[in-house]
């Protein structure tokens, strides 16, 4: 079970990343 919840943690930054560079490239 940890390793499941390390792994969802890892997607959820990954997302937060996207939106982030998203916002950047709208800023632009």
């Amino acid at each position: 079970k940890e390793r499941e919840l390390s792994e969802a943690q890892a997607e959820i930054k990954a997302l937060r990343l996207s939106e982030r560079q998203r916002e950047k490239a709208v800023e632009e």
